[in-house]
């Protein structure tokens, strides 16, 4: 039921230049393709691979390109599509030194480790972005950069039942979106934000969750975006339940799943049948229950076999991590032995020379006394 809302934060900043010379359709199709990210991600999918096509793409602009299609991947759910063109864009950041682009790409890569619950390995990555993010210039980008790494940070600890960590990063979230002059980020996130801060609040209390929840959905029909504002009709769904209004909480989720319409949504769509499953046990709704718990668990099954998917990309790259650093372990022991061959090589000619000096030193000892004997 508590399932976040992560694949939705965005990033929004965009650091891709077209040349004078690329032509207009180029820029006004990733600029269409940008706007359709999220809204209608495989429509903007279908627009960047006419975009990967173009010969006259340089690698700064694929690096752009390549993120934005992973962003797309992450916002239809397919994790292991996102993860591969992230590892993409990873791999051409770090040829390009771009700290923009770097932190934008390990931000991503933290947030699908997050969902497969890899948290270690998640803040490895955000804790890489905070270091890039202290080098970049361009205040905007800077902001809207922390104002991320705080939120993914505040789903880490609520995962982990640290509700009152959770709620510091997500306060100082808010803090810094509200700082950014584009207000489709900043309203998109902080719905995004409000939304988990609504179950942080939900066991201890009902008053701020509710505020919570309400605020979130605020701010998604600020953005006119239909997946916010179905996660946010689903929050005061769980927040009625939580009250025993089972009706109203029914007449929430079934208007979400009305904005939803035919975007699909694996995760929410689970949890949201489930919810209702339960609303209609409570009312004993039993025909509604049957039909909600057919169409959950036909869900669950789709968001299984995607994480099962991702999972297996996601420990691919794990080991060849480990491999790489299996090699350069190997490397550093056979650098060791070496060195330490020659330094052993060197103390033995030195200790040969000494042994020799001194040989002959008494030598000359024992010659000169007998000499006086004589």
């Amino acid at each position: 039921m508590r399932k976040i809302l992560l694949m939705w934060l965005m990033l929004y900043g965009s650091f891709i230049g077209f040349a004078q010379s690329d032509s207009i359709k180029i820029k006004n199709l990733y600029e269409e393709a940008k706007t359709n990210v999220y809204k209608y991600p495989k429509q903007a999918i279908k627009q960047i691979d006419v975009l990967i096509t173009q010969s006259n793409i340089n690698a700064k602009q694929l690096v752009d390109i390549y993120f934005l299609k992973s962003t797309a991947y992450s916002n239809l759910r397919d994790n292991e599509k996102a993860l591969e063109y992230l590892n993409k864009t990873y791999e051409l950041v770090n040829v390009l030194e771009n700290k923009g682009q770097k932190v934008a790409a390990l931000h991503r890569i933290s947030s699908i480790y997050h969902s497969l619950k890899l948290y270690d390995k998640s803040l490895v990555y955000l804790n890489e972005a905070e270091k890039t993010i202290q080098n970049l210039e361009n205040r905007q980008e800077k902001l809207e950069s922390v104002a991320y790494n705080y939120t993914v940070r505040g789903l880490i600890f609520k995962d982990l039942n640290n509700t009152n960590s959770a709620i510091n990063y997500f306060n100082k979230a808010i803090r810094s979106y509200n700082q950014i002059e584009n207000s489709f980020v900043a309203n998109s996130n902080k719905s995004v934000i409000y939304y988990n801060l609504g179950y942080c609040y939900l066991k201890t209390d009902l008053n701020t969750a509710e505020k919570s929840f309400i605020t979130s959905y605020e701010l998604s029909k600020l953005t006119a975006t239909k997946i916010l504002i179905a996660y946010s009709l689903k929050g005061l769904g769980e927040y009625y339940f939580k009250l025993n209004n089972y009706e109203t909480s029914n007449k929430k989720l079934n208007e979400a799943l009305i904005v939803l319409g035919d975007i699909d949504d694996s995760v929410l769509q689970r949890n949201i049948y489930s919810l209702i499953g339960l609303n209609s046990i409570a009312q004993q709704e039993w025909k509604q229950f049957e039909k909600a718990d057919s169409l959950s668990t036909l869900y669950a099954k789709k968001v299984l076999n995607s994480e099962n998917k991702t999972i297996s990309i996601a420990v691919q790259s794990l080991n060849h991590e480990a491999k790489v650093s299996t090699k350069k372990t190997l490397f550093n022991a056979q650098l060791v032995g070496v060195f330490s061959l020659f330094i052993l090589i060197l103390m033995t000619y030195v200790f040969y020379n000494k042994q020799k000096k001194l040989n002959k030193c008494i030598l000359q000892n024992q010659e000169e006394l007998v000499d006086l004997l004589r």
